[in-house]
């Protein structure tokens, strides 16, 4: 498989994995010195991030496209859009967001992880 095949399918499983609250595999996803920046700067390390995903918003759809990767030595960065439905804690109108992100990702004994994540907020069409 390709490294662009491989990235992309590691981001299909983080996303299947957020929104179904499944824990083990992001652990598994995610690099132990991840540092992962949301669309409104808020930013968590790996555990931090965990907890959030586990009790904060919940994640109803993640949608990506426009996906670009390149190979840099021993990582590689991927870049394209993010469109997410989120649920607030507790219930409420669900809300809808939409940035461009870029990712970092780390080979580490033979496996890709994703070690950076930032978010920038996309302007309002």
């Amino acid at each position: 498989m390709s490294i662009d095949g491989e990235i992309q399918d590691i981001e299909s499983k983080r996303i299947t994995a957020v929104v179904n609250l499944d824990l083990d595999i992001l652990d598994r996803l995610f690099d132990d010195e991840l540092i992962y920046v949301h669309g409104n700067a808020l930013v968590h390390r790996k555990t931090e991030l965990l907890d959030y995903i586990e009790k904060g918003p919940r994640f109803r759809q993640i949608n990506r496209a426009g996906l670009v990767v390149r190979e840099v030595g021993q990582c590689a960065l991927m870049t394209g859009l993010f469109d997410a439905v989120i649920q607030p804690v507790g219930g409420g109108d669900v809300r809808e967001i939409h940035t461009f992100v870029t990712q970092v990702f780390r080979r580490s004994n033979e496996a890709w992880k994703m070690i950076s994540f930032h978010a920038s907020m996309r302007p309002s069409a």
